[in-house]
């Protein structure tokens, strides 16, 4: 495990590095599979302090944790100084975020499947900006037949089977198997899911109600269902197989197969959880403004929050701006796209919420409107309107070419993990596009850009 502290940078910072020094290579038998030690792999107990670097989100702490495919890992932070945010970004996947674990802002909690070998990144920040104090961050990898982490808790182990397409399992739940915090009995699946083919999973009862099912993707968010759920993301999924309450036995069937083109399943996760669709949800049209407002006898999610539901057409290539203003409310915007691709903003302008949306897809887009606390009332206002970019003609900057030569030697900036580095800051217009390119023919290169807003992109070879 390596820590390091972000860069204090105003612009964009160009970090290039590789590494050095002697490497082993190990050997090993395809056919051995390594045990994996279980338990904690972090345990630190870090402050966050005025001298720290201070990004969009206020002080922050920043750790790299290295892990393996097939890992699940999950990362605890806890603080009775502040109200801290827990975000992760597993090699490969996008960023997973959580404040309140449970409703507790003493407590964020993010579970995780790893699909590639490499650096889990773990950011430690504070919902509330400037906020400094102790806080203790444990990131443990728990067993292969571990529990998915869910709103209803569970901690026993359970038996894992593996399942592809065209492949089938039976098995039976019953008193030997884990028990939820809920008391559902529940054994686990391992789907897996190729690039670009979703595939839907059917689990029958051979005898008696169909069991649910709840599903953890690759990139740590849940989808459930009722006997049969579709699985969008390429990786692999872990699937809970609930027994009905008050059943002592199960007997079920398990199938894997292809799943039709367009096939989507609701998302539900720790917080703002995704409601199915079917509701009466408003229509808003393109350079339409609507009036809403919540209230305490409003609909909710499930953690709490007031929710209105929107759904707009879209087409595909359009591109478009969704935002959500209220002085009432911290407001929190969700958009779930035909394909079943979900996109979120909480904080884009003060307490204001944004998209940028550039439509993959034509069809009927959802639109959730809610907040970011359970419990918040007010009026709001929503737009949906074409983006500057799309709909003006003036044309795109493109940065004029800049080219340093540069020299990574002993006594350069040490990057942990990563190995020697140079820093480069450049400052651009908003809009301008620019394509970055480091060549060397003595060493692997690695390329880090830094936004002014702490957005990081990475790349090693293209």
């Amino acid at each position: 495990m390596s820590r390091w502290k972000s860069l204090k940078s105003a612009g964009v910072a160009l970090l290039l590095m590789c590494g050095c020094g002697p490497v082993n290579i190990a050997v090993e038998p395809q056919n051995v599979v390594e045990p994996r030690p279980t338990g904690p792999l972090l345990e630190e107990t870090g402050t966050l302090a005025e001298n720290d670097h201070q990004g969009a989100n206020g002080y922050e702490d920043n750790y790299e944790i290295p892990v393996r495919a097939g890992d699940y890992i999950v990362i605890d932070l806890r603080s009775t100084d502040f109200d801290g945010i827990l975000a992760v970004v597993p090699p490969g996947g996008g960023e997973i975020v959580n404040d309140d674990f449970e409703g507790s802002i003493q407590h964020s909690r993010v579970g995780v499947n790893i699909t590639m070998d490499g650096m889990l990144k773990v950011q430690v920040r504070t919902y509330q900006q400037g906020a400094t104090g102790q806080y203790n961050l444990i990131a443990s990898r728990l067993p292969a037949g571990a529990p998915v982490e869910n709103p209803n808790g569970g901690t026993a182990q359970a038996a894992l089977a593996h399942l592809s397409v065209g492949e089938t399992h039976e098995g039976t739940i019953d008193q030997s198997d884990a028990r939820r915090q809920d008391g559902l009995l529940f054994e686990m699946l391992l789907v897996n899911v190729p690039a670009g083919r979703p595939v839907t999973l059917a689990v029958n009862a051979v005898d008696g109600p169909a069991p649910s099912l709840v599903a953890l993707d690759p990139q740590g968010r849940f989808s459930e269902g009722t006997g049969t759920i579709t699985l969008t993301s390429e990786g692999a999924h872990r699937v809970q197989v609930l027994a009905p309450r008050g059943a002592n036995s199960v007997r079920y069937r398990a199938a894997a197969t292809a799943a039709a083109s367009g096939s989507t399943t609701a998302i539900a996760r720790g917080h703002h959880q995704i409601p199915g669709g079917g509701g009466n949800a408003q229509a808003i049209s393109v350079g339409q403004q609507l009036q809403g407002e919540f209230a305490a006898s409003d609909a909710q999610l499930q953690n709490g929050e007031h929710a209105d539901e929107y759904t707009f057409e879209g087409t595909a290539g359009a591109e478009l701006v969704l935002s959500m203003e209220s002085s009432a409310v911290d407001t929190y915007l969700i958009v779930i796209a035909p394909n079943g691709e979900v996109m979120e903003n909480d904080d884009a302008h003060g307490t204001n919420s944004e998209l940028a949306l550039q439509l993959a897809t034509g069809g009927t887009y959802r639109v959730i409107a809610t907040t970011y606390r359970a419990g918040e009332v007010g009026a709001y206002e929503i737009k949906l309107r074409p983006s500057h970019a799309a709909a003006t003609t003036t044309p795109t900057t493109t940065a004029a070419a800049e080219t340093e030569n540069g020299t990574l030697a002993a006594g350069d900036s040490v990057i942990p993990s990563r190995g020697f580095g140079d820093v480069y800051r450049y400052t651009w217009a908003a809009g301008t596009q620019v394509t970055l390119n480091l060549t060397s023919s003595e060493f692997d290169t690695y390329v880090i850009v830094r936004s002014p807003s702490g957005r990081v992109i990475e790349n090693d070879d293209i």
